[in-house]
């Protein structure tokens, strides 16, 4: 986020807002709060489509929440594998992390539209719980989200290279010196990859 973004359109700053709203207590407040994660959700899934060359602008740009998902499944991997990708080099180590945007945060986006429309008649106050409950559990999922560092995969390259792309998010802007190495150094680095699925 650049210095006087008042309203950044990333995935964290649409989060940070929902979050904040949420935490309003108010009805209204929270119907801000679910376009705000919707809309964090959708930045997610656009933000592990966005670096890939080889993906269709158009399948980037949709907003379409199952497009999206589709996208990723067919370009970079299944929809709900994750994974860690641990890189040593020499005495230090750093982790990486591909969070995909599980099931249960595609299904409340593509829910949430039903709240982002006027409503038909008014709701009860349990079903107003149900939805702060729902919205709740939403946020916390995406937060856990939103600890990856890596966008999508670990894929391989032309010449058998493999490509990482890496949020910058925990690095203060600066890479990793092992990231730094100019392709061809002979300092080894060991790098292993175990995968996880999400629900």
């Amino acid at each position: 986020m650049k210095d006087g973004d008042s309203y950044p359109i990333n995935s964290r700053g649409y989060f940070e807002r929902a979050k904040k709203r949420f935490s309003e207590g108010s009805e209204a407040s929270l119907v801000y709060a679910i376009l705000e994660l919707r809309c964090a959700i959708e930045a997610r899934l656009q933000e592990i489509l966005d670096p890939h060359d080889h993906v269709p602008k158009k399948a980037k740009r949709t907003y379409k929440i199952d497009h999206l998902s589709k996208a990723i499944s067919k370009n970079l991997c299944s929809e709900n594998t994750g994974s860690t990708i641990t890189v040593t080099d020499g005495d230090k180590t750093f982790v990486f992390r591909y969070i995909p945007v599980s099931l249960f945060l595609r299904k409340f986006a593509e829910k949430s539209g039903d709240y982002l429309h006027a409503l038909k008649r008014p709701m009860d106050k349990k079903s107003w719980e149900a939805l702060r409950s729902e919205t709740e559990k939403a946020i916390l999922a995406l937060e856990e989200n939103l600890t990856g560092n890596l966008l999508g995969p670990a894929l391989m390259g032309a010449g058998n290279l493999c490509s990482l792309n890496i949020e910058l998010e925990n690095y203060k802007d600066t890479l990793p010196d092992f990231a730094k190495k100019a392709i061809g150094d002979d300092r080894g680095m060991i790098l292993s990859v175990d995968y996880f699925e999400v629900q």
